[in-house]
């Protein structure tokens, strides 16, 4: 059983975000609502989908041990000479609300947490094609 969920919203015009970014919240069964801005829905991310370390760090305490696994994983990149040391997975229920609607899209994944920049979220490719299609192609629009 999951502890958490994540309800994302789509955002527009947020300066330097792509029309594939939206934002939302992480709650937790606590009442904490966690304010996540930059979620990315990435095709080129093919295999898994990413949490920053940053981000998850900020909630792990309140992250049960279940839905929590230590791994040893080397993550490439698209350029094919960079690679990433990653730890840990977490598992997360995300809830995507369209605005001005009451469309709602549930997805229950795993996260690789990851050493990440510019994004708190990225959605990778089987999690877009296989669940999250119709909520996909709403963020672009």
């Amino acid at each position: 059983m999951l502890n958490h969920k994540l309800q994302l919203y789509n955002v527009r015009d947020w300066g330097d975000l792509s029309t594939a970014h939206t934002g939302g919240e992480i709650m937790f069964n606590d009442n904490t609502i966690i304010t996540v801005d930059k979620i990315l829905f990435d095709t080129g991310a093919l295999t898994n989908n990413f949490i920053s370390r940053d981000l998850f760090e900020s909630f792990e305490s309140r992250v049960p041990d279940i839905d929590v696994k230590k791994i040893n994983m080397i993550i490439g990149f698209a350029d094919k000479t960079s690679s990433m040391k990653c730890d840990k997975l977490v598992r997360l229920k995300l809830r995507f609300k369209e605005e001005g609607n009451d469309t709602i899209t549930f997805y229950e994944g795993i996260f690789v947490v990851a050493d990440m920049g510019n994004n708190d979220i990225i959605i990778g490719l089987p999690a877009i094609l296989v669940k999250l299609w119709n909520y996909f192609l709403y963020v672009l629009k």
